[in-house]
């Protein structure tokens, strides 16, 4: 009767011959034994090809780990361009000059809560106007430009309050803001939109004649701009003047 255990269950052990002859070729060390078991993980930390070849008595080569890295380097390096590429626009955007919203003739910056209170006051005044409540509308729109000076339709609504109630000194130095504010807005966009107010605000203040040479001077100085043509042809200044709104509001 054969009372030796089965195969499977007894370690092959090698023999000198087989015996690894260098500590680096895999976990255990030259002229030890090499069991092939599953290597244990748990007592250091190795990566799964590691552990498969030490499991299955796999020869690991000392250049295959620098093999890898190197692999591993190359392919990182289109994601390491495109992250440093992104970094240099990041650091650019982060060093651009502010843009001077002022000299663009744009509104400045203000608190939010100022902001609101501005718009707050803009939106009742819009309804005084409505119902023809002009002291309630003048009152509105003066604290609103006091908040912020910098737009020109409030200084416009403001005029007209004015002239409504027959303030005829203040209508005219709120239209001159105005004009003024549209005057720069224009010489930083070229908006034809602010032209155009412009020359409603020539008409109101009485100087028609410089509305029409304002006009001129721009279609000179853009003859491809086919809005100023149209300007041009179809007498716009005219047209505004014929207005019967314009006309209870001019000075």
């Amino acid at each position: 009767m054969n009372l030796r255990p089965p195969l499977c269950h007894r370690p092959h052990v090698q023999s000198k011959s087989q015996r690894r002859p260098a500590a680096g070729w895999g976990r255990k060390a030259a002229g030890r034994p090499y069991q092939c078991y599953p290597a244990r993980t748990g007592d250091r930390k190795i990566g799964p090809r590691r552990a498969f070849s030490d499991a299955f008595c796999l020869p690991t080569t000392p250049g295959r780990e620098n093999r890898k890295a190197a692999i591993a380097i190359t392919l990182m390096k289109p994601a390491l361009i495109y992250a440093l590429a992104a970094a240099g626009l990041l650091l650019a955007a982060c060093h651009k000059k502010p843009v001077d919203k002022a000299a663009a003739g744009q509104p400045k910056e203000v608190p939010k809560l100022v902001a609101a209170e501005a718009a707050n006051l803009v939106s009742d005044a819009a309804f005084a106007l409505q119902i023809r409540d002009y002291a309630r509308a003048e009152k509105s729109l003066a604290r609103a430009v006091d908040l912020r000076p910098d737009f020109p339709d409030w200084w416009l609504s403001l005029g007209s309050a004015y002239k409504r109630q027959s303030k005829i000194g203040d209508a005219r130095s709120a239209y001159k803001k105005a004009l003024a504010l549209y005057e720069k807005r224009y010489a930083a966009t070229a908006d034809v939109a602010d032209l155009q107010q412009q020359l409603i605000l020539l008409v109101l203040l009485g100087r028609e004649d410089e509305a029409r040479k304002l006009l001129e001077r721009c279609r000179q100085k853009q003859p491809d701009q086919p809005v100023l043509k149209r300007f041009s042809e179809g007498k716009i200044v005219d047209q505004i003047l014929s207005d019967p709104n314009i006309q209870q509001l001019k000075l």
